[in-house]
């Protein structure tokens, strides 16, 4: 199978998931907020699966009150179930898996280019 074919298939695969709601992340809040729209265009721009919800839409009435009703949003609902209300920038970095604590100390590097023809 080439390799256009896979990526085709899994865009496909995400986008039904993406209609279904089940696919990573949980994000409510309302679509005029500004904290709401930077979590949404920070998760889009960095290929983090989510899926949101407008906070007056029944489905984000329902998970709000899954969630005890939190009064600020947005809410994102990270992997486990923990949730980040109203998070703050590094916050939603982490819990979307994007950033990672790189320890100071010093390593060994390796890379690895394209193989050259002989």
């Amino acid at each position: 199978m080439s390799v256009k074919k896979l990526l085709m298939a899994a865009q496909e695969r995400r986008r039904l998931l993406s209609a279904v709601g089940n696919v990573g992340l949980k994000v409510v809040g309302p679509g005029k907020c500004r904290e709401t729209m930077l979590v949404r265009e920070f998760l889009s721009k960095n290929f983090v699966p989510f899926t949101w919800y407008e906070s007056t839409s029944e489905q984000g009435q329902k998970l709000l009150a899954n969630w005890g009703s939190p009064k600020k949003s947005p809410i994102v609902e990270c992997s486990g179930g923990r949730l980040l209300i109203n998070p703050g920038c590094a916050n939603w970095h982490k819990g979307a898996g994007v950033w990672r604590h790189c320890p100071g100390d010093a390593v060994d590097l390796a890379t690895s280019g394209p193989a050259r023809p002989e």
